[in-house]
């Protein structure tokens, strides 16, 4: 079983990845440029997702 309980597909368009999630992330994919990949989340994170943006 996995930590993720509200699971979702990537597919989906809506998936967000909680804040407690990036440090395993960045590990597994060897990040180098931590600041960049934070932005990078923020980005995500603050962003209307797609479906709102079509309405």
């Amino acid at each position: 079983m996995t930590e993720y309980g509200n699971y979702e597909r990537w597919e989906s368009g809506v998936t967000r990845v909680g804040a407690q999630h990036l440090v395993p992330i960045a590990v597994a994919f060897a990040v180098d440029d931590v600041p960049m990949f934070l932005y990078a989340w923020l980005v995500d994170r603050f962003s209307p997702a797609v479906v709102e943006l079509r309405k």
